[in-house]
């Protein structure tokens, strides 16, 4: 029986720097079973991603992925919420954004689509002809995820995509968010796109109602500015060291960084894991 939930973001977070999970947060997790705590994944990246990621960890069967838009069972192979974005502004935002010098992922859930050849995160088909983008849109598209090395290209289309009030922008790149951050070298800048009605915070109620609990029992981890809808629902809200300014000013805890093993670090701590 699940007593509490710790909802935790993957990249940047539970992922180091060299995107590897150490052993020590893996252990960390791997004893909250044994307290009923279960931990969920909750990221921006594929349902396939997610679920990939917590069978590494020994999480939870729940995830939330794409950015709160889809909450997932994948053991009992139960979609809990589906959030889809306008299939006309969808089918209008690829349209826009899909140019010579961009990548774009398109998440639906059970299946992912992409601009053109690239080694994306997870298995995905290529988008060949225009009828094929609206008959995508009108079955449903969770997040549209647009990534470019041009720093101009990445801003025009995020203008674009603001002109819409329906759609939002749940993550970026850190340098978009605080110009004083640089870009890593030969890392894409990127974006993501949504419904404007969904969020992580949208997700985690979503499967707190779903699983009969209150938000009280919840803890959330994270490090980026999606991160923060997860703080407005959960109980304590815990930044990692490697968070930037605007997440950790509305955190309870600030633990250490990614690279330290920040997540076992407080799990560690608060739920005394070394006795």
């Amino acid at each position: 029986m699940i007593k509490e939930i710790v909802f935790c973001d993957i990249d940047g977070t539970l992922k180091n720097s060299k995107g590897i999970i150490t052993e020590r947060n893996k252990q960390a997790i791997s004893k909250l079973e044994n307290i009923n705590v279960a931990f969920v994944l909750c990221s921006g990246r594929t349902r396939q991603h997610v679920e990939k990621v917590a069978l590494e960890v020994n999480a939870s069967q729940y995830i939330i992925s794409s950015n709160g838009s889809d909450v997932y069972d994948f053991k009992n192979k139960v979609e809990i919420l589906k959030n889809t974005i306008n299939p006309k502004l969808a089918i209008k935002l690829y349209n826009y954004c899909n140019q010579p010098n961009t990548r774009i992922l398109i998440k639906c859930g059970a299946n992912n689509y992409i601009n053109k050849p690239f080694e994306a995160e997870v298995e995905a088909k290529i988008i060949s002809t225009n009828s094929e983008i609206e008959k995508i849109a009108h079955d449903g598209i969770l997040q549209i995820n647009v990534m470019c090395n041009d720093l101009n290209t990445i801003k025009k289309c995020i203008a674009k995509t603001n002109k819409y009030d329906e759609l939002a922008i749940p993550n970026k790149s850190k340098s978009l968010y605080d110009s004083a951050l640089k870009q890593s070298a030969g890392r894409e800048y990127y974006f993501d796109i949504t419904n404007k009605t969904c969020s992580k915070g949208d997700g985690i109620q979503k499967l707190v109602d779903y699983l009969n609990l209150s938000l009280d029992k919840t803890i959330s981890i994270g490090d980026s500015g999606n991160d923060i809808t997860m703080f407005d629902k959960s109980q304590i809200d815990v930044a990692v060291g490697n968070s930037i300014i605007d997440l950790k000013n509305v955190a309870d805890v600030v633990t250490a960084s990614n690279n330290e093993s920040g997540v076992a670090a407080f799990l560690e701590y608060h739920y005394n894991l070394k006795n």
